[in-house]
């Protein structure tokens, strides 16, 4: 019987796009309103590393900016909709 193949890393399997989002904290996981988001284009181009550094980059910048927002009190939760005004 051959041996059966490894399953494919996310490396492998390389989507288009790495999406982060930031949400308001509720009792309900991932139920908050979205304060920030963004969203990195990816492809078979690039390393693992490049992937990495990509993801790293995201985790920094959105949850800062979706923090300064509200620390700013820019952002409104209107039952299932969130405004966020610009600076």
């Amino acid at each position: 019987m051959p041996p059966k193949p490894a399953a494919p890393t996310a490396v492998d399997t390389v989507s288009e796009r790495l999406p982060l989002r930031h949400r308001s904290v509720t009792a309900e996981r991932d139920q908050g309103p979205i304060i920030e988001q963004d969203v990195r284009r990816v492809g078979r181009a690039h390393s693992g590393e490049d992937l990495i550094l990509a993801g790293r980059k995201l985790e920094c910048r959105v949850p800062g900016s979706g923090l300064r927002a509200h620390v700013e009190d820019r952002d409104i939760v209107c039952g299932r909709r969130t405004v966020i005004f610009n600076r």
